[in-house]
């Protein structure tokens, strides 16, 4: 793209960006989404403990249950191929920006985890965040994290949501952010190279909108796009906590 039109193209985002985040605030308030604790679980011995941490996607809109969710999916999924329990609990923000984690996880104690899993970006695709801050923020999070958790702790950090699967962003505005958010993408697989602790998870489900035709994601649309997520975490979880190493 002709480095002039991208910046115009930049500033007119940039512009709007607030009005877009308005507009899809006011839309997720009436749109179903999980009640009851931020959690999903996966039934057997000796349980792996998650955390979700994201934006829209790890919210679950579109469903009343985390088990239905995103994360009870991930859960599901994760055990088995494990042969392990799961319990993963969820902290989502439908427009959580990277600067903000940290204090978002101010509060958390995040040594009782085995795997972090992030999923955010589409707020700072809109707001077109610069991609030397997007890296420098993305990376000090994950040193955060690791100095947090244990040596064997793993950060898993998602790819950027396609923009347009946000009901009110399925147009020009979204398709434009959605460019830049494979911009960040290209950022956070250039951090996650610097860092044992740290893996890319690429995430470009087809599903735009719901595959019922309506404003709402089903419950099988979470479940593919678990699908996505949960191979890379259940392969380094099996590899730091093989199966059989809890009997003796």
């Amino acid at each position: 793209m002709n480095p002039a039109l991208k910046r115009l193209l930049d500033q007119i985002l940039r512009i709007f960006a607030p009005v877009l985040l308005i507009r899809a605030k006011l839309t997720s308030e009436t749109m179903p989404r999980p009640t009851g604790a931020p959690e999903a679980h996966a039934p057997g011995e000796d349980p792996d403990h998650l955390l979700l941490l994201g934006g829209g996607i790890a919210v679950g809109f579109g469903v009343l249950s985390h088990d239905l969710s995103l994360a009870g999916h991930i859960a599901r999924q994760i055990s088995a191929e494990t042969g392990r329990g799961v319990t993963l609990d969820i902290i989502a923000d439908p427009i959580l920006v990277l600067h903000s984690v940290p204090a978002t996880l101010a509060q958390t104690t995040l040594e009782r985890y085995d795997a972090v899993i992030l999923t955010f970006g589409v707020t700072d695709a809109l707001r077109r965040t610069p991609g030397r801050q997007w890296r420098e923020q993305l990376l000090a999070l994950i040193d955060t994290i690791r100095d947090r958790t244990a040596a064997h702790v793993h950060i898993f950090v998602v790819g950027v949501q396609p923009v347009r699967n946000v009901a009110t962003l399925h147009n020009l505005a979204g398709r434009l952010a959605e460019l830049h958010g494979r911009a960040l993408d290209r950022e956070s697989m250039r951090v996650c190279a610097t860092r044992d602790c740290a893996t890319f998870v690429p995430f470009d489900p087809v599903d735009f909108l719901s595959d019922e035709g309506t404003l709402y994601r089903s419950s099988r649309v979470y479940k593919r796009w678990a699908a996505q997520i949960s191979p890379a975490v259940s392969a380094v979880l099996q590899e730091n906590h093989p199966l059989g190493d809890w009997t003796i």
